[in-house]
């Protein structure tokens, strides 16, 4: 059931959202993407395939159906 973080994967969607909007923020908002993804390791909650497929998911739903690419 822990498979793929949810947490990560609407983190890198935010974060590229975000990003977009205020690209001089991009260094922060990816910290704040990275400390998201791993507060659910550290939690115990995901395994490390957890958070890179979350964060994969993220990044396609954001440039497939956010961008329309």
């Amino acid at each position: 059931p822990s498979y793929p973080s949810g947490h990560a994967s609407q983190a890198m969607f935010i974060t590229l959202y975000l990003t977009e909007k205020y690209p001089a923020c991009k260094a922060g908002l990816t910290e704040i993407n990275n400390e998201i993804s791993n507060s659910r390791l550290l939690a115990s909650v995901h395994y490390p395939i957890d958070i890179l497929a979350g964060q994969t998911l993220g990044h396609m739903l954001y440039h497939n159906h956010y961008k329309g690419q």
